[in-house]
C-alpha cells in the first residue's frame, strides 16, 4: 500500500485555494529571466514548437495549464507548511533564531512544496502523453545536484522556471533543437519534472524525523484532479468517481434483444484490449463502436442496459486481469461559475486517456444534460458542455484505442442536438417489454421471493422465463378511450376476462397476465417496465396486510429466539396469497390511475389556456373602453 492510501488525514487543496495564487503564478511564468532577457513562457513555447506559430496546440495548452496549476499547488503547500513548521515566525523574527534550524526548515518546506509541484505536473503530462505518446521522446540528463532547494519561496520558483526554459532550449550535438512538435514538448517537459520529483525524493534523507513527521500522515489532495501527495509519494486515483451498482445478468433483461446482444458484444470485444500494445486487436479490423446511443420511453430498460454493460465488463476485467473504471457524466458537473462547468467535464473526460484500464463512460438523460443549440434556456456553460462533448466524441481529446466506450441514453431523441446525435456511431431503440412473454417474465422476476415462499399462486407454464425464440408483439388494434372504472368491472380487464373465460376456461395463467399487459400497451405505449416495478411493490404491500402479533415480543420463544430461517417461515404464515386475478386487478388499477392523471393534466392545461384567453379578452375590452373614453374627451 502506498503512503498516499495509508495516510488518513486528508487536506483538500481546493480551486479557491489555488485561485488566490494564480496571478502570482502567471506573473512568474511571463517574467522569466533567461540569458539576460525577459521570457514569456506562453510565447516561448509557441516559438520553440514549430507546429504552430500563432496558437497553442491542445497538448501545449494542457501542459501550460498543468504547470500554472502546479505552481499554484506549490504556493498553497508552501504557505501551509510555512505556518505548520514555524518557518513563517523564523522569517518574520530573525533576531535570535537558530540559523541551522531555520535553514533546515526552509529547505524542507521548499523541497516538499517542489515535490508536490513536480508530482502534479508530471502526472498531468503523463495523462497527455497517454493519448499521443510515441517512442524516443526527447530527454535531458541533469546532474544530481542540479536543482536548488535553499532559495526561499519565490526565488526558488524563478530559478526553476529559468532552468525549465533552458531545458526547452536544449539542442543536440549538431546544434539542432531536440523539440520537433508539441508531443516532443510535452515529453521533454514530463522528463524535466520527473527529474525534479526524483531530486526532491533524494533530498528527503537530509531531514530530521520531526520535519518529516509534518507530512507523514497527511494527504494533500488536489480536488478535481484526483491527484494526491503524501510523505514523498504521489498517485493519480479515480476512487471518487467509483460508481456503485447492482449487478445485472443478461437473462434479467426482458425484451430489448437487439440492444442486449449489442451490449454483450461490445463489452466482450472491449475486453480484448492488449495493455502491453496499448491497442485492441479488434480495432485493427473494425467492429467495436466508440459510442452508443440508447433511446426509448422512460422505464423501457435503458438504465438496466447500462448496468448490464458494467456487470459484464467487471466480470471480463477480473478474467483478463485488467483494471476497470466507470465514468459517469451527469448534472453534478455543472457549476454556477462560468468556465468551471467545462473544466469539470474536461477533468472527467481526461480519465479516458488512461491506457492501462477498460473504461465505460455514461451520459444518462443526455437530452437533459446537453441542451440543443436552439434551446432558449441554453447558457454559456451549456454551450461549453455541448461543444466539449461533441469534440470528445470526435476523438479530439483522446484517441480511441479500443479500451473505452461511450454510452448515452435519452427519452427524447429528437430533443437531443442533431449534431450531437449524429456523433453516436451505434444506436439502439430500447422499446422495453414487447411480447406477452416479456411482461410475464418481468412480473415473474419481480415476485420471485413471493413465488419461492408459496405466496404467489399463478397457474400455467413458466417456459417464457428463458424463451428459445422471441415472439413478436401482438399487432396493434384500434384504440379506444381508456375507461376510468377500476377493479375487474367494466374496464379492459373485465373485457379481457370475458374473452378468455368464454370458452369455459377457469383460472388465469401467466400467459393471461402477459397478454393483459399487451392490451394495456396498445392503449398507452408508456405502459413499459417501470409500471411493473410499482405494481410488484403494491402487490407485496397487499400480501403483507397484517399486524405483528404481540406474542412475538411477550413470548420470545414464539419468534425472537427462533433461527433466522424459522423467523421467515413464521412470518410467511401471516401473508395473504397473491393470485393471478389479484395481479391482473392491480395492473388495471395502475393503468386507470395513470389514465386519470393524464386526463386531469389535460383538463388543467385546458383551464390554464382558457383562463389566459379570458384574461386577454377582458384586457382588450378594458383597453377599448379606455381608448374610446379618451377619444370622447378630446
Amino acid at each position: 500500500m502506498s503512503n498516499v492510501s495509508a495516510a488518513n488525514n486528508v487536506h483538500p487543496i481546493t480551486a479557491d485555494d489555488i485561485k488566490k495564487h494564480l496571478e502570482e503564478c502567471e506573473f512568474r511564468m511571463t517574467n522569466i529571466l533567461y540569458n539576460q532577457r525577459k521570457i514569456n513562457l506562453f510565447d516561448f513555447v509557441m516559438k520553440v514548437v514549430p507546429d504552430e506559430q500563432h496558437l497553442h496546440t491542445l497538448e501545449e495548452a494542457e501542459a501550460l495549464r498543468a504547470i500554472r496549476k502546479g505552481l499554484g499547488v506549490y504556493m498553497v503547500i508552501f504557505d501551509l507548511l510555512e505556518n505548520k513548521s514555524g518557518l513563517g515566525h523564523m522569517i518574520s523574527s530573525p533576531a535570535g533564531r537558530d540559523e541551522r534550524k531555520f535553514r533546515d526548515t526552509l529547505e524542507f518546506v521548499t523541497t516538499y512544496s517542489l515535490f508536490a509541484l513536480a508530482s502534479y505536473v508530471s502526472i498531468k503530462m503523463g495523462l497527455i502523453l497517454s493519448v499521443n505518446s510515441r517512442e524516443n521522446l526527447p530527454a535531458i540528463k541533469l546532474a544530481e545536484d542540479y536543482f536548488i532547494f535553499t532559495k526561499g519561496k519565490i526565488d526558488t520558483i524563478s530559478t526553476l522556471l529559468c532552468d525549465y526554459v533552458h531545458a526547452l532550449n536544449t539542442a543536440d550535438e549538431s546544434g539542432k533543437k531536440i523539440i520537433i512538435d508539441s508531443i516532443d514538448y510535452v515529453g521533454l517537459s514530463n522528463n524535466f519534472f520527473i527529474q525534479l520529483k526524483n531530486a526532491c525524493v533524494n533530498n528527503r534523507k537530509k531531514f530530521s524525523d520531526d520535519l518529516l513527521a509534518l507530512v507523514s500522515n497527511t494527504v494533500f489532495k488536489v480536488e478535481g484532479d484526483d491527484i494526491s501527495v503524501s510523505n514523498f509519494d504521489s498517485q493519480y486515483s479515480t476512487s471518487e468517481q467509483k460508481i456503485e451498482f447492482v449487478k445485472v445478468r443478461p437473462e434479467e433483461i426482458v425484451g430489448n434483444s437487439d440492444s442486449k446482444r449489442g451490449v454483450i458484444r461490445n463489452v466482450d470485444r472491449l475486453a480484448l484490449f492488449d495493455v502491453k500494445e496499448a491497442l485492441n486487436p479488434i480495432s485493427v479490423l473494425g467492429g467495436l463502436s466508440w459510442s452508443v446511443l440508447f433511446d426509448g420511453l422512460p422505464g423501457t430498460g435503458k438504465t438496466s442496459l447500462f448496468k448490464l454493460a458494467m456487470s459484464r465488463l467487471h466480470e471480463r476485467g477480473e478474467q483478463t486481469g485488467t483494471p476497470v473504471e466507470f465514468i459517469s457524466i451527469d448534472q453534478r458537473i455543472k457549476d454556477e461559475y462560468y468556465g468551471k462547468t467545462g473544466k469539470n467535464l474536461l477533468d472527467r473526460l481526461d480519465k479516458t486517456k488512461q491506457k492501462n484500464k477498460l473504461m465505460l463512460v455514461f451520459f444518462d438523460d443526455v437530452d437533459l444534460l446537453l441542451l440543443s443549440r436552439g434551446d432558449p434556456n441554453m447558457g454559456g456553460s451549456d454551450k461549453d458542455v455541448l461543444n466539449i462533448t461533441m469534440q470528445f466524441l470526435d476523438g479530439m481529446f483522446t484517441k480511441p484505442i479500443g479500451n473505452c466506450q461511450v454510452y448515452a441514453a435519452t427519452n427524447e431523441p429528437t430533443s437531443t442536438d442533431s449534431a450531437l446525435r449524429q456523433r453516436f456511431h451505434q444506436r439502439y431503440l430500447v422499446a422495453g417489454p414487447e411480447t406477452w412473454q416479456d411482461y410475464a417474465s418481468l412480473i415473474f422476476t419481480k415476485l420471485q421471493p413471493q413465488l419461492k415462499a408459496g405466496i404467489l399462486k399463478v397457474d400455467g407454464d413458466t417456459d417464457f422465463v428463458k424463451p428459445k425464440s422471441m415472439e413478436p408483439a401482438a399487432a396493434p388494434e384500434k384504440n379506444t378511450a381508456a375507461q376510468e372504472k377500476s377493479g375487474t368491472g367494466g374496464g379492459i380487464l373485465s373485457d379481457f376476462i370475458s374473452k378468455i373465460s368464454g370458452g369455459g376456461k377457469k383460472g388465469c395463467t401467466w400467459e393471461d397476465i402477459g397478454r393483459l399487459c399487451i392490451e394495456f400497451k396498445k392503449k398507452d405505449e408508456r405502459f413499459t417496465g417501470r409500471p411493473i416495478h410499482s405494481i410488484g411493490e403494491n402487490l407485496k404491500e397487499y400480501s403483507a396486510d397484517f399486524e405483528i402479533p404481540e406474542e412475538f415480543f411477550t413470548k420470545p420463544e414464539t419468534f425472537l429466539k427462533l433461527s433466522f430461517v424459522e423467523k421467515v417461515n413464521k412470518l410467511k404464515e401471516l401473508y395473504k396469497p397473491i393470485t393471478a386475478e389479484k395481479v391482473m386487478s392491480e395492473l388495471e388499477r395502475y393503468f386507470n390511475s395513470e389514465a386519470r392523471y393524464k386526463s386531469d393534466a389535460k383538463t388543467s392545461a385546458r383551464e390554464r389556456i382558457l383562463n389566459s384567453m379570458i384574461n386577454e379578452y377582458e384586457a382588450k375590452k378594458e383597453f377599448v373602453k379606455l381608448y374610446e373614453g379618451k377619444k370622447s374627451d378630446e
